[in-house]
């Protein structure tokens, strides 16, 4: 099972410190989770110019530079369950109402805003307002939450800071009915587990951020010469200065330095290539060089204010969910960690090795998968292009194939069979054997798989003699239909939901209208011919099994490109009985198929996610849905875990 990304306004809620999901949509939002205000000004947008520790907290409310024109903020915030969608069928509220306990170290003042209110017993100040002079200690008080989401949400504003040795730290926000448990070292929110308690396995890519690996800059000009040790970006640095590691296009890495509001970027080293333009190879890639938003030196930490910017939730933190409910974690190492930092990982999650303390290492009964990045053949990701240059500069000589492909699966192979040495290596021979390191491919193209495995151009491959143990692929069912089929199909008398479900096997409708923009053999029928071609691929590496990283539906509630009754439909249809026997029919396929073993684990994506434009993932829409009895949890739901259960 997948893990839904953690944020501010996502309705997994998994932890049991609402803090730990706080985040900002300022420009800086996924790097520091805070927002600049006053009391004039939402966002004064001078995130950058706010003094942080190591765990991302403010040690100072005096702006470091001064910014240009001078500083306008006088306070931090952050946002917690905040705009998030309105409570789905089955749902009472968007989170719990009821008391809860702020607590935090320091000298400061703490402040809770919007849904937050003070009722008779609170211990929290009228104003809402805790302050603590006490050196190096924690103040805490209680406050309300009566109506969830009355006013977008809740606000957490640090209005004080009274030392810059001692501030305001480790704030947690956990409802009172747990704040012992937290106080005991309790993480995880008890409607979440329950939710998830039950699957084998647990995917992290979305709380590992892993598709924010990259970020892509453009140079003025976008050319940069031969021998260049500078250039010039087409807008100015956003974030503090610093030296931040890069990639070019051509596939060079220099340690690169920034200065905050200036475009002039500069390394050491000049460039081999000269760069002109923003295509290398065959692939257009839009930038000239990408930023590495990932190290192992500076990877998320227990003690770090959020767990939802671009470093991810912490491996201690997955590692411990995934003892607490027994199942496999599921790992996307960065594609940028290099030969040692992948044995440190290892070595953290196996023996604990450089854990913080307090936490544990994977429980000996359990194994642990270790995927490469996430989806490096979809071009939709920057890690595809990044990975493409990379294999290019390895192999100059060797063809580039279209779009870089070739040197992308080149790449790929080569840096996954090298991820299955340094894990072994790491952690050793015998605890290698609860190691499995997987190369994920593309469903609908078993080339994806055979190509990075075969990997022609290293001349220490093929990449399948290394010890990888899974190929792993993602057979997602369904998809929008065009403008006029989604016409004639919303158009029925149903508003289309037998039309609807009968496309998932057939290109004809219930009542007989034929939808060509519908795969032959409808949906179902086209994940269920990519698994037979990759069953019967895997004949060829005997020693492999076959997994599949994600699956399950793939519509999305949104009329453009479809049409106006579009959205209606899918959410008719997601909370519709149909889809939860259309899931029964897709694993039992997937089982006939494949196997229904761990070792043949299929990881749907995802556990909860509300219905929107950008996908209807969510075995749940919300945490807050009724599970238990399970015949009244939602179909999708009901089906998954009555599918595990039996």
């Amino acid at each position: 099972m997948n893990l839904a990304g953690v944020s501010y306004y996502s309705t997994e809620q998994p932890f049991l410190n609402i803090v730990k999901s706080a985040g900002s949509s300022s420009n800086l939002g996924a790097t520091t989770g805070w927002y600049t205000a006053s009391a004039s000004a939402w966002d004064t947008s001078e995130e950058a110019y706010l003094q942080l520790d190591a765990n991302g907290y403010p040690t100072s409310l005096v702006a470091s530079p001064t910014p240009p024109g001078g500083q306008r903020f006088t306070f931090a915030k952050t946002l917690v369950n905040f705009n998030m969608p309105a409570a789905p069928p089955g749902a009472t509220a968007i989170y719990p109402p009821g008391t809860y306990r702020l607590k935090f170290e320091g000298r400061g003042t703490v402040q809770v805003a919007g849904d937050a209110s003070y009722a008779a017993g609170n211990t929290c100040p009228s104003n809402l307002a805790l302050s603590n002079s006490s050196a190096n200690t924690y103040a805490s008080c209680t406050f309300t939450v009566s109506s969830p989401g009355s006013s977008a949400g809740l606000v957490v504003q640090i209005t004080a800071i009274d030392s810059n040795t001692d501030y305001p730290r480790d704030i947690s926000i956990v409802q009172a009915v747990y704040a012992g448990d937290y106080d005991n070292g309790a993480v995880f929110n008890p409607a979440f587990i329950a939710a998830i308690t039950g699957f084998d396995s647990l995917r992290f890519m979305d709380w590992n951020n892993t598709n924010n690996e990259f970020t892509p800059y453009t140079v003025s000009g976008q050319s940069i010469a031969q021998g260049a040790t500078a250039a010039t970006l087409t807008a100015a640095w956003p974030y503090p200065s610093g030296t931040y590691s890069i990639v070019f296009i051509d596939g060079e890495r220099r340690s690169a330095s920034f200065t905050l509001n200036s475009a002039t970027v500069t390394w050491s080293g000049g460039l081999s290539n000269a760069i002109a333009g923003t295509t290398w190879g065959s692939q257009q890639n839009y930038c000239n060089l990408w930023v590495i938003n990932k190290s192992w030196i500076h990877r998320a930490l227990p003690s770090n204010a959020f767990w939802g910017l671009a470093a991810g939730v912490p491996l201690e933190v997955e590692v411990a969910l995934a003892n607490q409910i027994a199942a496999r974690p599921h790992f996307n190492v960065p594609l940028m960690y290099g030969d040692s930092d992948i044995e440190s990982m290892g070595q953290l999650v196996m023996s604990g090795a450089g854990m913080q303390t307090g936490y544990q290492a994977l429980n000996s009964s359990l194994s642990a998968a270790f995927e490469l990045s996430n989806e490096v053949w979809n071009y939709g990701f920057q890690q595809a292009a990044v990975a493409a240059s990379l294999g290019g500069n390895t192999w100059p000589t060797q063809p580039s194939g279209s779009g870089n492909y070739a040197w992308n699966r080149n790449y790929f192979g080569m840096r996954s069979a090298q991820m299955a040495s340094d894990l072994q290596n790491g952690v050793g021979s015998t605890v290698f054997g609860r190691v499995i390191p997987v190369l994920a491919a593309q469903a609908a193209g078993p080339y994806s798989a055979s190509s990075a495995l075969q990997s022609s151009y290293w001349s220490a491959g093929p990449a399948s003699k290394y010890p990888l143990k899974a190929i792993a692929i993602a057979p997602y069912w369904g998809g929008n239909p065009s403008a006029s089929d989604c016409t004639e199909m919303t158009g029925q008398s149903d508003g289309g939901l037998a039309d609807f479900f009968a496309t998932l096997t057939s290109q004809t409708g219930a009542n007989g209208a034929s939808y060509t923009s519908v795969p032959s053999g409808g949906w179902l029928g086209q994940a269920e011919s990519w698994i037979r071609s990759y069953a019967t691929l895997m004949a060829s590496y005997p020693g492999m099994s076959l997994i599949a990283y994600e699956g399950g539906q793939n519509f999305y509630a949104t009329s453009s490109g479809t049409c106006a009754g579009w959205t209606t439909l899918v959410i008719q249809a997601e909370r519709n009985a149909r889809m939860g026997a259309a899931y029964t029919t897709y694993l039992d396929y997937w089982k006939s198929e494949v196997g229904g073993t761990i070792s043949n684990v299929n990881n749907l994506y995802n556990d909860v996610g509300y219905i929107s434009q950008y996908g209807a993932w969510g075995l749940l829409e919300s945490v807050m849905q009724t599970i238990s009895p399970l015949s009244s949890a939602p179909p999708k739901y009901n089906a998954v875990v009555s599918y595990v259960e039996q």
